[in-house]
């Protein structure tokens, strides 16, 4: 069984729009990436101290590194496959811890173990280093990922910049890739935030693959995050 969607985003448009509006009005008051510089910047994503709360770090997390590069690792007891995870941040924010209890109940859900890739960030490293980063966790995943998690059933998925750095990610002919469907979560201040819905290539994970509106508005009921 597969769980994904098509859509043309024509169905969400007003919604879209509520949201980016709501998006706007609440950074207005944020100070500018080119006052403060990026260090500075990280430093108040990191305390909370702006629009989104701290991040959350949960002990189900651990952190490794593969071929050089800092990954932070989900097992659940069941793991089915493996999804290597890439942050966004357009490339200068974020971090593979950033997002810990949303890729718990991801692991959980669909019985994944996640490994979520700490990429360098630019404008220290400028392009392709992220990209680099990835690929080299990517291709460790494929020469290892039966032995150290059980199974050679390998997906990949990305949230914006990170998305975008998983696209090209290949095992010879065969595209390491996940259809993503966006949906929406409600937060408790009213925001609304993205939410996705994974189904590998190749490989139906089952009905746990599917995360669901109600799990993800769980999960940031319990964390106090709007997302990004």
């Amino acid at each position: 069984m597969t769980n994904s969607v098509i859509t043309t985003g024509a169905d969400t448009a007003e919604e879209t729009r509520a949201f980016n509006a709501r998006l706007a009005t609440i950074t207005a008051a944020e100070p500018k990436l080119s006052e403060i510089g990026p260090v500075e910047a990280r430093r108040r994503r990191e305390q909370g101290e702006g629009v989104f709360p701290a991040p959350v770090r949960l002990p189900e997390g651990t952190d490794e590194t593969m071929r050089g590069v800092p990954v932070r690792i989900f097992r659940p007891a069941d793991i089915r496959g493996v999804l290597l995870h890439a942050h966004g941040g357009g490339w200068t924010f974020g971090s593979a811890a950033g997002q810990d209890v949303r890729l718990w109940d991801l692991a959980e859900s669909a019985n994944l173990a996640v490994v979520s890739v700490g990429y360098r960030l630019a404008p220290e490293n400028p392009h392709p280093a992220a990209a680099e980063d990835i690929e080299n966790v990517a291709r460790q995943l494929i020469a290892t990922s039966a032995t150290e998690f059980g199974t050679d059933r390998l997906v990949i998925a990305g949230e914006s910049a990170g998305a975008d750095d998983v696209s090209p990610c290949r095992r010879d002919d065969h595209v390491l890739g996940v259809q993503i469907c966006v949906k929406q979560a409600v937060t408790g201040d009213g925001l609304q935030a993205p939410v996705l819905t994974l189904n590998s290539l190749g490989h139906p994970l089952g009905e746990g693959a599917c995360w669901s509106r109600a799990k993800a508005t769980r999960r940031r009921s319990r964390s106090g995050e709007p997302g990004e």
